[in-house]
């Protein structure tokens, strides 16, 4: 499952986000306390990473576009968080959950409540037929009995045969599409998560962790391995059996209870346990990585990030799960050298069958290194958060704006000093209109995505000073020529006429 859209309600600064694009390579930018970190944080809230806590939980009222912060007290009903993905599926994944190429998944906290996990599914009209599996026997006989349903001829009078009738009914009554608790299957498919943050320097721990548990769990989802833990969590719940008809019988008689029963699920997550590393420079004693400076840690969980690519290289196109690998001000503290590690290293990440790069950054050299298609801009407005991004149907006009808003947050007055390095003087503004269409017709993105500014110089003369200026701003060595159209280095000082 690759996520390709979130929606965030009452999370923190992201009171009522909708519909933000998560591509392979994502950049996620702004000034700080726009709401950076807590994209990141809800999609670990939504693949199950993380849990809700009270600060986490934001005090927007929910309801007519205009909205307002309003105390808790104010609102109605308890407050609730809501993180919602969208997904697209490998072709195993479609015909693991049987639908179709996409799906909606979204996790729930309510307060005082606690979180679900959902998914929006074909299913009953009738609400109590919508999940049978988790109910015990007796609510299972009294909805049987509701519904005019009983055991066929020869079932045993356990759990399993009533689920299997009464699922039978349900597929057969009036159906329709809503939010429901989402199946175990598809919580399997949910991606898994490596959230590396800009302090995880201290922690390399940390990172070794997410790497391994991330391959643990791609190893348990395939099907020879998968099979083996199934036997196991079925020996042992056979082995519970006598257990739990001890239990029950204890419970009926100090009770004086008709009858008390125990249904327990047996499930085996394997999880990465204790973790120490330890390293040694050339002629020294190995040290724990508790005792090193934060220089060695530092740099060991930036080869720890780069080494993570290349397991993550041993993915297949067409398979269960996936991987989002979220960084936190990756280039924190790190020289220019290392920043550019950086980006290369997600360039690699994002080019993994089955990954998605998403990276929270302040850096021009990350920003500036990836498409502005990928750029996502959050800003906020007493305290909400909002997102602006370039979609496939936007002008010329509204990627300037984009631009020029983008560098304005980021303390920049000009788009030019942030994104565009190849300078193109037009006769006219017919021209100027005519060639950003042009070129997105010929080539399907905006030329600002070459790094292409185009200039209207209002004639020749203006073209003529136009090219004097430019010629008097050039280093000795710079290069006069012509860029094709596909041209792609933000980094060239080539000015063209």
């Amino acid at each position: 499952m690759r996520l390709v859209e979130l929606s965030v309600t009452n999370f923190r600064s992201l009171g009522d986000v909708q519909g933000i694009p998560i591509h392979k390579q994502t950049i996620l930018t702004g000034h700080n306390d726009c709401g950076k970190t807590a994209t990141l944080d809800a999609i670990a809230f939504l693949l199950g990473e993380r849990a809700i806590a009270d600060s986490d939980i934001s005090d927007f009222a929910v309801g007519e576009p205009a909205r307002a912060a309003l105390p808790s007290d104010e609102a109605e009903g308890p407050r609730t968080v809501t993180v919602e993905g969208r997904f697209v599926l490998s072709a195993t994944e479609e015909r693991s959950l049987g639908v179709g190429p996409s799906l909606r998944v979204r996790r729930r906290h309510v307060e005082s409540e606690g979180s679900c996990l959902e998914w929006w599914a074909a299913v009953p009209r009738n609400p109590a037929l919508r999940n049978i599996p988790a109910l015990k026997v007796p609510e299972l006989r009294a909805l049987a009995s509701e519904v005019g349903v009983s055991l066929r001829e020869g079932q045993p009078n356990v759990k399993a045969s009533w689920v299997e009738v009464l699922e039978e009914h349900a597929a057969g009554t009036e159906m329709i599409t809503d939010w429901v608790a989402a199946p175990d299957p598809v919580t399997a498919a949910l991606p898994q998560l490596l959230y590396f943050k800009g302090d995880a320097a201290e922690s390399p721990e940390a990172v070794v962790r997410s790497i391994l548990t991330a391959k643990l769990r791609e190893y348990t989802l395939r099907e020879e391995t998968r099979q083996k833990i199934t036997d196991l969590e079925e020996e042992f719940s056979s082995l519970l059996k006598d257990d739990v008809v001890r239990l029950q019988k204890l419970v009926e008689e100090r009770c004086a209870l008709d009858v008390f029963t125990v249904d327990p699920g047996v499930q085996f997550r394997p999880a990465v346990g204790s973790l120490s590393l330890a390293a040694a420079a050339p002629g020294q004693r190995a040290v724990s990585l508790t005792a090193a400076g934060s220089g060695r840690s530092r740099r060991i969980s930036l080869a720890l990030w780069e080494a993570s690519q290349e397991l993550l290289s041993e993915q297949v196109e067409d398979s269960i799960g996936g991987v989002i690998i979220a960084y936190d001000e990756p280039d924190t503290h790190l020289d220019y050298d290392h920043q550019r590690r950086i980006m290369e290293m997600i360039k690699v990440s994002a080019s993994a069958a089955q990954s998605t790069v998403i990276v929270a950054t302040h850096s021009l050299n990350l920003i500036d290194g990836v498409d502005i298609q990928d750029i996502v801009h959050l800003n906020s407005r007493n305290g909400r958060a909002y997102v602006q991004s370039l979609g496939a149907n936007d002008d010329d006009e509204e990627t300037r704006r984009f631009l020029s808003n983008m560098a304005l947050s980021l303390g920049f007055r000009n788009s030019v000093l942030l994104h565009e390095r190849c300078f193109v003087g037009v006769e006219g503004p017919t021209e100027y209109a005519a060639l950003p269409i042009l070129f997105k017709l010929a080539f399907g993105y905006p030329i600002q995505s070459t790094g292409i500014a185009v200039w209207d110089c209002g004639g020749n003369d203006g073209a003529l000073s136009f090219a004097k200026f430019l010629k008097a701003q050039s280093a000795p060595s710079s290069s006069w020529s012509t860029p094709t159209p596909c041209a792609t280095s933000r980094r060239s000082s080539t000015s063209t006429v």
